[in-house]
């Protein structure tokens, strides 16, 4: 198997995977869920669900590639990148769509898809021509970060709509 159609098979498997995280909460509520899934419908909660996915195909693509004998000039960096893009892309397209047109679960569903489509566009033509335990030691820091920034602020979201559940007007965890 390519590096091209295991990233193109990533497109698929995050996606399913996005819909599982989305509920794991609802359906096993306890610490971790809160960590690693949305508690509300805020769009804020909902980049968790990225997060996790994208971490989800990261461990999946790792034993993909040892599977194939593929190898990649850090991997983890390069894969942290490529959330950090998803982040930022998804909040920058949906965000203002969202407050034009409001809660649309076709149009979320497309933007989800189409940010996680050129996501994988993107981790495709990242390369890096050395290989260093520093810059993914970094990632994996990174990724604590961004777990500890994500669960801090479901328990203590600020007031703004980034952060609102549209759906019983309130803010963090609603159970």
């Amino acid at each position: 198997m390519s590096k091209k159609i295991i990233n193109i098979f990533g497109i698929i498997f995050i996606f399913i995977i996005g819909f599982v995280i989305h509920d794991l909460y609802d359906w096993f509520p306890s610490f971790i869920t809160i960590i690693i899934s949305p508690v509300s419908e805020s769009i804020f909660e909902h980049l968790k669900m990225i997060i996790t996915s994208y971490i989800i195909w990261i461990i999946f693509k790792y034993f993909l590639y040892k599977k194939n004998n593929l190898t990649e000039n850090n991997f983890i960096f390069k894969e942290i990148i490529t959330i950090i893009f998803q982040i930022l892309f998804f909040t920058v397209v949906f965000y203002p769509i969202y407050k034009v047109f409001g809660e649309n679960l076709l149009l979320t569903l497309s933007i989800y898809f189409v940010t996680i489509s050129i996501s994988q566009i993107l981790n495709y033509f990242i390369q890096f021509k050395k290989d260093s335990n520093v810059l993914n030691t970094i990632g994996l820091i990174i990724i604590f970060i961004i777990y500890v920034i994500t669960t801090y602020l479901t328990y203590k979201p600020p007031i703004n709509d980034f952060f609102l559940d549209p759906t019983n007007n309130s803010y963090g965890i609603n159970k």
